[in-house]
């Protein structure tokens, strides 16, 4: 199966730079820009550390299964969202064997933590999605008290439930145009010490670890806020307890909603660059955000020479390889953005259009890909070509 990045050439020099097809040419390409940019010359085959696939040409059906096994494969990736505690409040309430439990001194509650979510792009700003987990502790514990039903005596029990902490997990769910999702829920206790002092006789402890609520129907919106995507969800759960010492049984349900968030990473240069023939080398930048359904990042290189060509391309790895007059940043299996110019200003800017690229070639969202700007330089040195320093950037839905 033709591999990303890969793609098939025929044996003599390929057409002039606008005709090129850059993500289709093979990974050796960045070794013999005579034959991406004729006026070149070639500095020999590229034999970094990095390690090369062979390129094989299929028929087309099997290039047309391996292309939608791709697409199916890879729809969905996890991100961790950190729960916004504030705004994540939930009130408890409890009824007993005894009666009813009241708060002590009260009944609400915030939680503390993260959660992971599976989600895919496509939507707005994703098309579906699964709560894959959570690790949430209850701040502050939780008290309450059975009341005496004579109003003068002391409380039939104190129920106190320290170290409170659980996960959650959903079915897969889709998002529709406005952010909405409904799923079902599954709480799990994953720690959690509930003691129960009774009115006469010792305080008894039982370990609440690995109690489950059953599946409850639940609703939420995933939406966008810049550079952040946002989880709003409420929720409604329940969990039975039994303390063996006193025989005492209960519910307690807690209500309340679930907010977090996650703050999408600035992009940012790593590798370096290298001196040119018109100065220190080529800055590679951004414009735009990373966000996959925005479509709007546009890749830059400045301090190039004037009028020259030059192409951007992605990689999964970070490398760091001596070639030509520069080094090579971006490795892996990688993927040629196409042909741009660098005209009477010396900057080279090119658009990654997500809906361009080839199938195999798709960034997913929660991707982080490497960027890095191949340029001809003639009077740079015996190679011809040079190389800015490297973008690392990681997408978002």
């Amino acid at each position: 199966m033709t591999r990303r990045g890969e793609g098939a050439t025929g044996g003599g020099a390929l057409p002039h730079p606008p005709q090129i097809d850059a993500t289709r040419l093979p990974l050796d390409v960045l070794a013999d820009p005579e034959a991406a940019f004729p006026t070149a010359q070639p500095p020999g085959p590229l034999r970094g550390k990095e390690n090369h696939q062979t390129m094989r040409i299929l028929p087309s059906a099997a290039l047309l299964a391996g292309s939608l096994l791709l697409a199916s494969s890879a729809a969905a990736q996890s991100f961790q969202f950190v729960i916004d505690q504030p705004n994540s409040d939930f009130q408890w309430s409890g009824t007993t064997s005894l009666g009813d439990l009241e708060g002590n001194p009260d009944d609400t509650f915030e939680l503390q933590g993260t959660l992971e979510l599976s989600l895919s792009s496509g939507g707005n700003p994703v098309s579906a999605g699964q709560l894959l987990s959570m690790d949430a502790l209850v701040v502050p514990d939780l008290s309450g008290k059975i009341p005496n039903p004579i109003s003068w005596l002391p409380p039939l029990a104190i129920i106190d439930i320290t170290n409170l902490r659980f996960s959650m997990s959903s079915t897969p769910f889709t998002v529709n145009a406005s952010g909405q999702f409904n799923t079902t829920v599954v709480l799990t206790i994953t720690s959690g010490l509930l003691t129960v002092t009774p009115l006469t006789g010792s305080p008894t402890q039982t370990d609440l670890t690995g109690e489950q609520g059953p599946p409850s129907a639940t609703s939420g919106t995933i939406t966008a806020a810049g550079p952040s995507l946002h989880f709003d969800s409420p929720q409604t759960s329940i969990f039975t307890f039994t303390d063996p010492g006193s025989g005492i049984t209960g519910d307690i349900s807690l209500v309340g909603v679930i907010v977090a968030d996650f703050d999408c990473p600035a992009y940012s240069t790593y590798c370096t660059t290298s001196p040119n023939s018109v100065g220190p080398g080529v800055l590679i930048g951004a414009t735009g955000s990373t966000s996959i359904t925005a479509n709007d990042l546009v890749l830059t290189g400045t301090g190039a020479p004037l009028s020259q060509f030059g192409l951007f391309y992605f990689g999964p790895n970070q490398i760091s390889v001596p070639f030509g007059e520069g080094v090579r940043c971006a490795g892996g299996g990688i993927v040629r953005l196409g042909v741009s110019n660098s005209g009477g200003t010396g900057v080279f800017t090119k658009a990654l259009d997500h809906t361009a690229l080839a199938p195999g070639n798709e960034i997913l969202a929660g991707e982080t890909q490497n960027f890095q700007c191949w340029y001809r330089d003639p009077s740079g040195g015996p190679s011809g070509f040079n190389f800015s320093d490297g973008l690392e950037v990681f997408f978002c839905p």
